[in-house]
């Protein structure tokens, strides 16, 4: 059985690039990592967010946020009065925080 030598040079081809292009996937691969790990001591803080005046750690806003639109977004709002009193700046009017604390129920 004879093999024809297009076909032959036609698979070799195809061999040689598919290999060629797992070369450049596997040196971006570590390329990625090790620019990742050099960039480990190079951490910045994202920028805080300011809500009504007040400054707030980003991680803490994502998950105030999902807590007051789940629990107190029915009557409550942050700059105006609704149902509740506006709770903008709330801990200003209260002498100790922990009372706060302990009056919000959910």
């Amino acid at each position: 059985m004879d093999i024809d030598p297009k076909k032959l040079r036609f698979v070799n081809n195809l061999a040689l690039l598919t290999l060629g292009i797992l070369m450049i996937l596997g040196a971006g691969l570590i390329w990625g990592a090790f620019t990742e790990a050099s960039q480990i001591g190079n951490y910045k803080q994202p920028p805080r967010q300011q809500i009504c005046g007040v400054t707030f750690k980003p991680e803490y806003t994502g998950i105030g946020r999902e807590l007051f639109q789940t629990h107190c977004q029915k009557c409550h709002l942050l700059e105006r009065k609704m149902t509740g009193p506006a709770l903008a700046l709330v801990r200003n009017r209260w002498a100790d925080s922990t009372h706060l604390y302990s009056w919000i129920k959910n």
